[in-house]
């Protein structure tokens, strides 16, 4: 976590899996975890949620990409989490990562 606080802080852009990995087909309810949230407010950063699907191998980063089939990323519009509660920001975060479930495999 202190390695991308730093990142963040020197301006680099860092990906984290709120979900704790790649997850396809999406689970509903599955529950994110909070870190993404936690480091964009700390470094008063945007958050850009993207959705990847269509993958082959849920879970294995390298793996989805090397034998994708239909891989598709979907980019969404950013959140700024600085000024919200952090449950407002994991809301925000959980519904529009939820929209973008219809997405087929």
């Amino acid at each position: 976590m202190r390695e991308a606080m730093i990142a963040l802080e020197a301006g680099e852009v860092i990906a984290i899996f709120p979900q704790g990995g790649i997850v396809w087909p999406p689970e509903p309810g599955l529950k994110l975890k909070k870190g993404a949230i936690r480091l964009a407010q700390k470094t008063n950063s945007l958050l850009f949620p993207v959705s990847v699907s269509g993958l082959r191998f849920k879970g294995h980063v390298v793996f989805c990409f090397l034998l994708m089939a239909k891989a598709r990323i979907e980019m969404h519009s950013s959140i700024n989490c600085e000024p919200i509660a952090h449950n407002e920001c994991v809301n925000q975060l959980a519904y529009i990562l939820n929209q973008s479930s219809h997405l087929k495999t």
